[in-house]
């Protein structure tokens, strides 16, 4: 529990890289590769949940980066619809050699470095 806490995009890039593999680029569009379910199974209980460290003005210097978190604040919509954003890429070469695909989808800047 304390790994996927600690560095929740790990957890994301293995699921996505098992979940898409085979498929192209263009049958991926929509997807959420299972994510939502991936972590409700992980957090499905109130203490679990609890785990979560809680952003707040204190607090928030205090955590990691790219950790998880939970917050509380309002969420608005503006009805735009028009959001854009890059959803993966393939230019990420593994030590082996082999390019691999790299998922931005729940990030707000490129993962490289943590691939």
């Amino acid at each position: 529990m304390n790994d996927i806490i600690a560095d929740p995009l790990k957890a994301i890039q293995e699921l996505y890289a098992k979940q898409t593999q085979g498929l192209r680029d263009e049958e991926l569009a929509g997807t959420e590769f299972g994510v939502p379910e991936y972590f409700a199974a992980r957090f499905d209980t109130r203490e679990k949940i609890q785990q979560i460290p809680l952003v707040e003005s204190r607090t928030v210097d205090k955590l990691p980066p790219y950790s998880l978190v939970r917050f509380r604040g309002m969420v608005q919509d503006t009805e735009l619809g028009q959001d854009v954003a890059l959803f993966a890429t393939a230019t990420i070469t593994a030590p082996n050699g082999e390019e691999v695909r790299v998922c931005h989808r729940y990030a707000d800047n490129q993962l490289s470095e943590k691939v």
